[in-house]
């Protein structure tokens, strides 16, 4: 019973979560057509958008941050936390990612060249891609929040 109402208030708390990034991505999506508009790729734009995601999120955890720190978790603890969290939510993404490519590739046989539609290499290099960029993704804000000085964050309340 316990178990089930911990799940409710987390799926709760996942979907206020993903309705105030949407909100937040909505918001902005001026500047990102700015950014396409004058050349960016979407590569970038994307990368971009998941940094400051993972970074935005650590910010909103300066607090719990300050708090862990104070109470005497070691910095490697909080880096892994968030390291965690990010890789977490890309493995997630990847394994959708490729759910969805094993369904769409075969239907677009026709327009590959020199590989099969389920070559392996292909499906590892961009799952080891997507997973390198999530940890340098998740590593820059894990270590600006190492910076979170305990006794500002508690004083501040």
């Amino acid at each position: 019973m316990l178990a089930a109402a911990v799940g409710a208030m987390m799926l709760i708390v996942a979907l206020n979560l993903a309705s105030l990034q949407f909100a937040r991505m909505t918001a902005r999506g001026r500047g990102l057509a700015v950014r396409l508009a004058l050349g960016a790729s979407r590569g970038r734009v994307i990368r971009q958008a998941l940094t400051e995601s993972v970074s935005y999120g650590v910010t909103q955890r300066g607090r719990e941050i300050g708090i862990r720190l104070a109470l005497g978790a070691s910095t490697s603890d909080v880096r892994g936390s968030i390291m965690r969290g990010t890789l977490g939510l890309a493995l997630g993404g990847m394994a959708l990612g490729v759910v969805g490519a094993l369904i769409v590739v075969p239907a677009m046989h026709g327009l590959l060249f020199g590989v099969t539609w389920l070559d392996p290499a292909s499906f590892a290099g961009a799952s080891g891609s997507l997973i390198v960029a999530a940890a340098l993704a998740g590593l820059f804000p894990a270590r600006r929040a190492m910076r979170v000085d305990p006794s500002v964050v508690l004083r501040d309340g």
